[in-house]
């Protein structure tokens, strides 16, 4: 992407929502007086409650126009809750601890946003490919996922 000047590749914290969005780079790249997607893809079970994930998706969802969306997919500890504490116990020993959250808390960080159909669902049902066969078990992923649209 070095030679493309329509991307541009910055090292910042999401926990600091103005350094992304004040970063010359970003300024560089995108207009933030047209709608913009904001891509919070395996992001957010990163950020611990300390550090107020509601409130930074808020500041990005305060940044951008209305008409923009808002796509994130979320670790999740409601199905299995024994797996999800193993898993919660494994990523305690390492460098990227996560916190696992419940589909309603999940759909909480989506303050503000009207949600995209079908909503905030496990991430083998959002918008599944019609011609592969169904996910017997969509809930096994422990992942949901969803997209909202700034009014």
């Amino acid at each position: 992407l070095g030679d493309d000047r329509r991307a541009s590749v910055i090292q910042a914290d999401a926990r600091d929502p103005r350094s992304v969005l004040t970063d010359p780079a970003v300024d560089r790249t995108l207009d933030l007086s047209r709608p913009v997607g904001v891509l919070m893809v395996a992001l957010l079970h990163f950020v611990p409650e300390s550090d107020d994930p509601a409130r930074l998706v808020a500041e990005f969802r305060d940044a951008v126009p209305s008409g923009s969306y808002l796509v994130l997919s979320h670790g999740s500890n409601e199905h299995d809750p024994a797996r999800s504490a193993e898993v919660g116990r494994l990523y305690q020993k390492s460098a990227n601890p996560v916190t696992l959250r419940s589909r309603d808390a999940i759909v909480a960080l989506l303050d503000g946003f009207d949600l995209v159909d079908p909503g905030v669902v496990h991430l083998p049902l959002w918008r599944p490919d019609p011609d592969r066969a169904a996910e017997k078990d969509p809930a096994r992923f422990s992942v949901f996922a969803g997209v909202g649209h700034k009014p």
